[in-house]
């Protein structure tokens, strides 16, 4: 008996592509929300604004893929530099905490740490490797077809040549 495609089977790209473009999307709203807009913050905010709007051209453009590779790859080095302000941020709040702790006389030292998230900024590179691997399957995918070849022993699908 031949098995036809379901609709979510034969879609499964398309709907992974947009699963990731969601996600861009809510990590773009969630740095506006938690508001980063002082100076070294706007490029992770800029950043994932870059990856939803590249991810929404790769749906609707497929024929760029090739360009958006090399953007998805960029984007994926800026997470890397969100890992680091994050650190140094943490670093100096750290920093000027026992500044201020010596300077009022005590001599008790606050080691938690309260600063941003080290590895928040990875869900940007993240999702940019995500849609690297994405359209570089899709990409290869489009170049060989699957197509019904009757075989010895009974029917199944081969990949066509």
């Amino acid at each position: 008996m031949i098995e036809t495609p379901s609709p979510v089977r034969s879609n499964v790209m398309k709907l992974l592509l947009i699963l990731v473009t969601a996600s861009f999307l809510f990590l773009t709203i969630f740095l506006i929300n938690t508001q980063h807009f002082s100076r070294v913050q706007l490029v992770g905010l800029s950043s994932a604004l870059l990856g939803f709007l590249f991810s929404v051209h790769s749906l609707l453009l497929p024929s760029a893929k090739q360009k958006l590779l090399i953007g998805f790859f960029i984007l994926s080095l800026f997470g890397g530099l969100g890992v680091y302000e994050h650190y140094e941020a943490d670093k100096t709040r750290v920093a000027l905490n026992e500044v201020r702790l010596q300077l009022a006389g005590t001599s008790e030292t606050n080691s938690q740490s309260g600063g941003p998230p080290l590895i928040a900024p990875l869900a940007l590179s993240g999702l940019a490797i995500m849609m690297i691997v994405l359209l570089f399957v899709d990409g290869n995918s489009s170049k060989t077809s699957t197509k019904f070849v009757p075989a010895g022993n009974g029917n199944r699908w081969s990949p066509g040549k």
